[in-house]
């Protein structure tokens, strides 16, 4: 016959062994200084199990805020520059202004309306920097409807060209 030993020591088991339950399973020790040391064990593995649950969590959560912005700025309407009598061509100054705040209202904080220029068109190109003044990407502020429209651009050598 097969003699029980202790779960946590491997000592034999007489007549005084304690039951101990165990992340739904119950088992025997010798003592009471075992079972405390099997239920300590028991918290550490299953807290280390939940801190990565919560590590993975936040893992995916971050990673859905950061792409969501690009997600809603794609599908957003363009924007309008205010214009009283839709007489007036937009300046540079409420190219950038409509660029602005078309960032804003679709969640791009990190990321401002840098330089603009008239292209050949009448339309404005505006260049849009992140945080450190680095270009991102361009968009093209329409003469005529005075919609904001992302500028098609190709990277070419690590720089941004249309």
């Amino acid at each position: 016959m097969t003699q029980k030993t202790c779960a946590a020591c491997d000592y034999p088991l007489d007549a005084n062994a304690i039951s101990v339950t165990i992340g739904g399973k119950t088992v025997e020790v010798c003592c009471d200084a075992c079972a405390v040391a099997l239920r300590e064990a028991h918290a550490s593995s299953a807290g280390a199990q939940s801190r990565a649950v919560t590590r993975l969590s936040s893992i995916v959560l971050t990673g859905a805020l950061l792409l969501f912005p690009i997600v809603a700025a794609q599908a957003a309407e363009p924007i309008r520059i205010a214009d009283a009598d839709g007489v007036h061509q937009p300046t540079l100054t409420s190219a950038q202004q409509a660029v602005t705040r078309w960032l804003a209202d679709n969640g791009q904080r990190q990321l401002r309306a840098g330089s603009a220029a008239f292209d050949g068109n009448g339309n404005i190109a505006v260049e849009v920097v992140n945080i450190q003044g680095l270009p991102v990407r361009h968009y093209v502020v329409d003469g005529k409807t005075r919609s904001v429209t992302v500028a098609q651009v190709a990277k070419k050598g690590g720089h941004l060209a249309e």
